[in-house]
């Protein structure tokens, strides 16, 4: 049976200036032409974020495509999905983005597509899908508990760089509000091998991720 991978960024854009994360995320397909899918419902399928999608990853040695779920050119999405060696999540309205997934089964396909050796990888929304659950803003105002996937067991949690997004994480995690787990600075990610934290790759000196779990009582 191949590796299952999860490479998962804090933010959800790709950074175009930098290439590290981007390569490195190619690169644990061990193919020399992988083929990525670009899934941008989180953003609402937006034409101009998706078009830079392919400009970015057009630049490397890989093959691109991508589902939307607003204007889908495919009535087949399991069969499309499922020959991939790589599919990349984009940021944007987490609640949004899994309501429309189970709508679709691309929920299920994405479980189907993990077990099956397709990396699953994404940023922001992106990066808190494969979790059990997570925090996030999809309430205007507030940050709050949200259950996803459940591919690995524990939660996770973008944009650790922020103060609110800490303060509020560590919080849950210590009122029990939500299992303990993972997070990431912008520009950092976490790969995860077979549901177990491998390592933490960066394009940035000071972007890291975190391991957050409560032990005596303390964050």
């Amino acid at each position: 049976m191949p590796n299952k991978n999860i490479i998962v960024l804090g933010d959800g854009g790709t950074d175009g200036k930098n290439p590290l994360n981007d390569l490195y995320i190619l690169a644990q397909s061990q193919k020399k032409n992988p083929k990525i899918c670009f899934l941008g419902t989180a953003g609402g399928d937006d034409l101009n974020y998706t078009k830079y999608f392919h400009q970015l990853f057009g630049q490397y040695p890989c093959e691109t495509s991508d589902l939307s779920v607003f204007r889908p050119e495919t009535a087949d999405i399991k069969d499309f999905l499922l020959t991939k060696d790589i599919i990349y999540v984009g940021g944007g309205h987490t609640k949004s983005m899994l309501i429309l997934w189970k709508g679709y089964g691309i929920d299920l396909i994405l479980k189907e597509a993990y077990e099956g050796g397709i990396t699953l990888s994404g940023g922001s929304a992106g990066l808190v899908y494969p979790a059990r659950e997570c925090v996030t803003d999809s309430i205007p105002g507030q940050l709050t508990v949200m259950p996803c996937l459940n591919i690995l067991p524990f939660s996770l949690c973008p944009h650790y760089a922020s103060s609110e997004r800490r303060k509020v994480y560590t919080s849950f995690v210590k009122e029990g509000k939500i299992s303990g787990g993972y997070s990431a600075d912008d520009h950092a990610a976490l790969h995860f091998v077979d549901g177990q934290h491998f390592r933490s790759v960066s394009s940035k000196p000071y972007a890291k991720t975190y391991k957050v779990s409560l032990e005596n009582n303390k964050v």
